[in-house]
């Protein structure tokens, strides 16, 4: 791993991550159709790496379940580090890193684009042919 990169890449059973919002369902059938036709994940899911809560990639996790592949490739990130803050996309919704897991693991989501989370380090590419995920 590249020293300006923080957290762990790792492939994980999918059904283990725990999503804190809801996916846009044009959103999320437009993935699809990009992932059908490229036939690779170029990006990691971005994920709380005590409460595998998803921070980023809420989309990718979901097409790729819809789809029925079993694994995704993901960034295990300590989500309480200084390098990862939060801001909210909705101006009448307040969020906190707290929130954010707390939503995940309660199943109270927030609504799609609730959350947005700036990383203050490299997110690897991963390109990962969607065969080696079933």
């Amino acid at each position: 791993m590249p020293p300006n990169q923080k957290g762990r890449l790792k492939l994980l059973d999918i059904k283990r991550l725990i999503p804190h919002e809801d996916v846009s369902e044009k959103r999320l059938k437009n993935l699809k159709e990009i992932l059908i036709d490229d036939g690779v994940l170029k990006r990691p899911v971005i994920v709380d790496d005590t409460s595998l809560v998803i921070l980023d990639g809420h989309h990718r996790c979901q097409a790729l379940l819809d789809l029925g592949y079993r694994y995704i490739p993901i960034l295990l990130v300590r989500y309480y580090s200084s390098m990862i803050n939060i801001y909210r996309w909705r101006r009448n919704i307040e969020v906190s890193k707290e929130s954010v897991i707390e939503r995940g693991q309660n199943g109270n989501l927030y609504p799609n684009r609730t959350s947005r989370h700036i990383l203050l380090f490299r997110i690897p590419y991963v390109n990962v042919r969607l065969e080696s995920l079933k």
